[in-house]
């Protein structure tokens, strides 16, 4: 017969592991905020991005995890620096607090339906810690603990979290301030040319960059151009930033454009579920117009901003009543094909400038580069030119920015060096083994971006002898990718059997026609059911039907998936298509060939 012990010694050695545990998936989640790094089931798309970014992933402005490393650190101190069964009940009360929150925390997962894994163990383990301590047998009633110890453990934890987030955010800043300031010298290049061309030359070259909206002074000293996407925060930051601007300096102008990353409007977005609704706030903006001119769009503009781009059923009916506009003309034109040729034109001009995100920001025809989540940098680089004195210019008065293939490549040239995989990981290598040039890619096969991307790196192997290509399989799947296993749906849902399909159909034949196969793969049609999919592949590559299916589904395939996986790991990959060339990440996946090659050399 089996006595399980009940002394308070076991009660606190069971304390002490179930505070340990809840510490160290703590641990995990702080740094996944300071480092950047994606832990396994933490994806973009997943429960925990979900959650952290939600109104109660942070507690006054200071991020939740941060709080549950710094309150279980102290318990951890509590428990190891008092004897068993002389617990105070003051910790047994704070404890209880704790378990009340976790219960909390664990109320409004459920609600939501976002389930992060490392929350859940941490939540659990809480409420187990509270309930072992109060079952723990009292010994002494007396007795009392010393608070300094697990006091000291909390502030020193804190303090040390904190000094870890400002040395991060230093380091960050500092690259985007070296990059704005490289912009900076750009506009000021331009500047002194422009004070020495004959002003009817200069007007010659211009070619009216500008957008439909503007505010500010015209002519202006200072000129910017914003394309922007209403689902954005950092544009919603920068927004609130040029109000101010608009009031601190008068030779100011500011003209506005849309960029919303949202796959409804704009094809160089691959991903259905990311900001769902930024292309209808953009019609919605455009439509305001003829409700209430150019008033009227930026009356929409700032309420679409207050809101993130949601703005929906009786709270758009009632602004527009409150503005005394026709709600449904309104709705009438936001789908009418002028207002969506509008908002196409303005993706097509960004997309020409070699646009990756938002907020895409432009002073004087120049991009300031390390704009795109520090306001303070565009405010700088507009006090900086101010300072020059620049001569007052009408608003379109600026050349066009460079191509995007120039904006692409030197963004990739000053893209930080990756740490990779060492050489000969990969299964899938092409090209001469030990050349000077590597490019890895890590593939999800049913990405539309993976396709033309293939065959870019497959001609420039063509092309370039002194280069060896490898790939990855790293599909965005629940099922084979631990980063995506809390992801409430598939991205892509074809992903696993297409993935499985390339490294079965590997496993059967030679490695001279694994770029064929790739090939093949990646243009697979959606419609065909995973039977047609068998089939055809089986008869594109003279494959046994039977053996191709049984490779397919067996546990070779998905080991040889999980290795693939794990290398890139070591890349810190959290999404794919990725190509890494040179160690130096692309800025896209929707990169040209021009681009891969001119980066190469």
């Amino acid at each position: 017969m089996t006595v399980i012990s009940t002394s308070p010694q076991a009660y606190r050695l069971g304390s002490v592991c179930l505070a340990l545990l809840a510490t160290l998936a703590t641990s995990l989640l702080v740094i996944q905020n300071i480092v950047g790094m994606t832990l396994p089931g933490c994806g973009i798309t997943s429960a925990c991005a979900q959650l952290s970014a939600g109104r109660w992933g942070s507690l006054f402005g200071w991020p939740i995890s941060y709080v549950g490393l710094a309150y279980f650190a102290a318990v951890v101190a509590a428990l190891l620096s008092s004897p068993a069964g002389q617990l105070p009940k003051a910790v047994k009360f704070t404890l209880s607090l704790g378990a009340a929150a976790s219960i909390g925390f664990i109320v409004i997962m459920f609600s939501g339906g976002a389930w992060c894994p490392y929350c859940v163990v941490v939540h659990l383990s809480n409420l187990g810690l509270c309930t072992l301590v109060w079952k723990e047998p009292a010994g002494d009633p007396t007795a009392k603990l010393r608070w300094q110890g697990p006091l000291a453990t909390a502030i020193s934890v804190s303090i040390a979290l904190a000094i870890a987030q400002l040395v991060v955010s230093n380091l960050v800043r500092e690259r985007q301030l070296a990059q704005t300031h490289d912009s900076i010298d750009q506009i000021l290049k331009n500047e002194q040319r422009a004070s020495t061309t004959n002003e009817a030359a200069a007007a010659e070259e211009n070619q009216d960059f500008t957008g439909r909206w503007h505010r500010g002074a015209n002519p202006a000293k200072a000129r910017l151009v914003i394309f922007h996407d209403y689902q954005c925060k950092d544009c919603a930051k920068l927004d609130a930033e040029v109000e101010q601007m608009l009031v601190d300096f008068p030779e100011l102008s500011v003209s506005i454009r849309h960029y919303p990353m949202c796959s409804t409007c704009n094809d160089r977005v691959s991903w259905d579920f990311f900001h769902k609704q930024a292309c209808r706030a953009a019609y919605i903006a455009e439509a305001a117009e003829p409700q209430g001119g150019a008033e009227g769009f930026w009356k929409m503009h700032k309420r679409l901003f207050s809101t993130l781009g949601i703005l929906e059923g009786e709270d758009l009916r009632s602004f527009c009543g409150a503005n005394g506009w026709d709600y449904a003309a309104l709705e009438a034109a936001s789908q009418s094909d002028a207002v969506k040729q509008t908002v196409a034109d303005d993706i097509t001009e960004a997309h020409s400038l070699g646009a990756t995100g938002t907020p895409f920001v432009f002073l004087n025809g120049v991009e300031i580069r390390g704009a795109s989540s520090d306001p303070d940098n565009v405010r700088l680089a507009v006090e900086r030119l101010l300072s020059e004195d620049p001569t007052p210019r009408p608003i379109g008065w600026d050349r066009r920015p460079p191509a995007a293939n120039d904006r692409l490549v030197a963004e990739w040239q000053s893209a930080k060096l990756e740490i990779v995989p060492p050489r000969g990981t990969a299964r899938f290598i092409f090209g001469r083994t030990n050349s000077e040039h590597r490019a890895l890619l890590f593939l999800e096969p049913t990405d539309r971006d993976a396709l033309p991307l293939w065959h870019s790196l497959l001609r420039l192997m063509s092309e370039e002898a002194d280069l060896q290509l490898e790939v990855y399989l790293f599909p965005i799947s629940r099922e084979l990718n631990p980063k995506f296993a809390a992801s409430a749906t598939d991205m892509y849902p074809r992903s696993t059997e297409v993935t499985r399909l390339i490294e079965g159909i590997h496993t059967l034949m030679s490695t001279d026609s694994q770029p064929e196969v790739i090939t093949w793969c990646l243009g697979i049609s959606p419609s065909l059911s995973s039977g047609e999919l068998i089939d055809q592949a089986a008869s594109q590559f003279h494959l046994n039907r039977q053996a191709l299916a049984l490779a397919v589904s067996g546990d070779r395939v998905d080991a040889a998936i999980a290795a693939d996986i794990q290398q890139a790991q070591i890349a810190n990959v959290t999404w794919a298509p990725t190509l890494i060339l040179g160690n130096r990440r692309a800025p896209s996946a929707t990169i040209s060939f021009d681009v891969i090659k001119r980066y190469l050399h």
